[in-house]
């Protein structure tokens, strides 16, 4: 089992969610604008805006109960807040997933203990009648 809490909801995440997304606008606006226009008003206040978007991204990320791999992920500029999250939440699972199975296999274990000549539902964890 893992060690680290689920970030399975919360206020900070969804602040996390709502970062790590302006963090991409801003870095796609940013390209988008160097690439066409090149506009000056949007170079000045988007290089910025988006340092700063990349920042609390990390920030986050390390606040939050993320596993290790996942806070690595947030510092990839872009797309590593919503990789961060994907990666958390892809662990949460999994180790949920572990922690059913485990215990479906103490509720066999415990029936087979009680009478050795009957099983489990293995749907369930129950003991057969």
């Amino acid at each position: 089992m893992s060690s680290h809490p689920s970030p399975t909801g919360g206020a900070a995440l969804m602040i996390m969610r709502v970062v790590s997304a302006l963090e991409l606008v801003s870095l796609v606006v940013i390209v988008l604008n160097r690439v066409t226009i090149h506009l000056p008003a949007i170079t000045s206040s988007g290089g910025p805006l988006h340092g700063v978007l990349y920042i609390s991204t990390i920030a986050l990320a390390l606040l939050l109960p993320f596993p290790r791999p996942a806070k690595w992920l947030a510092v990839l500029p872009g797309v590593g807040g919503l990789l961060a999250i994907r990666h958390s939440r892809r662990v949460a699972r999994r180790d949920a997933g572990e922690l059913d199975a485990r215990q479906s296999l103490i509720s066999i274990a415990a029936c087979r203990q009680r009478d050795p000549h009957r099983g489990a539902d293995r749907h369930d964890g129950t003991c057969k009648d």
